[in-house]
């Protein structure tokens, strides 16, 4: 025990007393704190204020600034066309060459050109990164041409627009499971995996390297077994990894919370009837063994490296392994019975984020559960032996 302390200290206070982990664990737990209050400052993420996408369309919302416009169809009713788009007689343009040289000189940042009820050209002086000028034409060429076809019919669209806005109250009750929130949830859950598994692995695997080249790990091995000694350097870097995980994930759930009063009700459902005790077991083994497999990789690949710089060429691939996770993970959100995802929720290295994914998303039986932590476990045994013995017979290795 005490061989196995002074390794478990050394390795714990080798990272801690970095100023970077203090520094990270502060600006990351920030980020997330300040994140929780987005729907406070946008309230199309809380679900409200939506449009009735079966009512006209507001004109307010389809207002257009340093916008001109020119109809060579003479059929258009440019005063109602105008109207809707909140302009004034100035931007309505005589001809085409007219609003193209007006758009190009800056006057204008852009300007269509209605070619018939149903089709326009727009000329944009300068389009900037997700312009949707075009599509909001689109909204407002489709609320004239509605509006149109109802004056022509002898109906008035306000009365319309009116009477199709009549507030609907209801009340939405989950009997089992929510997963309409889950989405996001899953791909939180899998973006913290995939950081912390980069940054400690990382970390672990310059570790070893540094000893490596300065001997202190034989004089570490010294007073070690070589099973003390991975596994002291293990838990350590597990401890602080979690510390910082559930650092997040507490003030994480502090922010919403804080901020409950902007969040759609259905997320106390998910809250209520998705994150059963079962499923914080099972996300909490997966994400605990899967760390810790992670980190025996990382800690082999720090061994079998002959020099410093090689360690990016070795994190390189388990960086895109875990990419590559993430997009399966993804294109499988909302799909039921997703093979590549059932069968990578078996496989150690993916099963740490699979299958609480798939328990997420989908049913999961027990049975599944614990054959695919049974594999994880017997996985990680066998890396260690492997660490355990690349220690004994190459860690004395010196580093060129």
């Amino acid at each position: 025990m005490k061989n196995f302390n002074r390794v478990f200290n050394f390795e714990f206070n080798s990272i801690i007393r970095h100023n970077f982990y203090v520094i990270a664990t502060v600006i990351i737990a920030a980020l997330v704190f300040l994140l929780s209050f987005l729907p406070r400052f946008m309230p199309s993420l809380s679900g409200k204020n939506s449009i009735n996408k079966n009512a006209t369309l507001n004109i307010n919302a389809l207002q257009f600034k340093n916008t001109c416009i020119y109809s060579s169809d003479k059929n258009i009713d440019m005063e109602y066309l105008k109207a809707i788009m909140g302009l004034d007689d100035k931007d309505v343009l005589q001809s085409e060459e007219q609003l193209k040289e007006a758009v190009n000189s800056g006057q204008y940042n852009e300007g269509f050109v209605v070619e018939s009820s149903t089709k326009f050209k727009s000329y944009i002086h300068d389009k900037e990164f997700m312009d949707d000028s075009s599509d909001r034409f689109v909204e407002a060429f489709q609320k004239y041409n509605y509006d149109k076809s109802l004056i022509n019919k002898g109906v008035n669209p306000d009365y319309i627009e009116k009477n199709s806005k009549q507030k609907i109250t209801f009340t939405e009750k989950v009997l089992n499971r929510d997963r309409s929130h889950s989405f996001v949830f899953s791909i939180v859950f899998v973006i913290l995996f995939d950081l912390m598994v980069l940054f400690y692995g990382a970390v672990m695997a310059n570790n070893i390297a540094r000893e490596k080249k300065d001997k202190t790990i034989e004089v570490l091995l010294a007073c070690s077994k070589p099973g003390v000694f991975v596994l002291g350097k293990l838990l350590s870097s597990a401890v602080l990894g979690l510390i910082q995980y559930f650092i997040f994930i507490f003030v994480g759930i502090f922010g919403i919370f804080v901020n409950k009063n902007y969040y759609p009700e259905g997320i106390w459902n998910f809250f209520t009837n998705t994150l059963s005790p079962k499923f914080v077991l099972t996300i909490l083994l997966f994400f605990i063994f899967g760390f810790v497999l992670y980190l025996i990789l990382f800690q082999i690949l720090g061994l079998a490296i002959k020099r410093n710089e090689d360690i990016n060429y070795f994190i390189i691939p388990v960086f895109l392994v875990l990419v590559g996770l993430f997009m399966v993970i993804l294109n499988s959100l909302g799909k039921e019975g997703d093979i590549l995802t059932l069968v990578l929720s078996f496989v150690p290295f993916s099963s740490a984020i699979m299958m609480p994914v798939r328990f997420l998303m989908n049913d999961v039986k027990i049975l599944e559960i614990i054959v695919s932590f049974a594999i994880m476990i017997v996985c990680i045994i066998m890396l260690l032996l492997k660490s355990m013995k690349m220690y004994k017979k190459g860690a004395m290795q010196s580093i060129d």
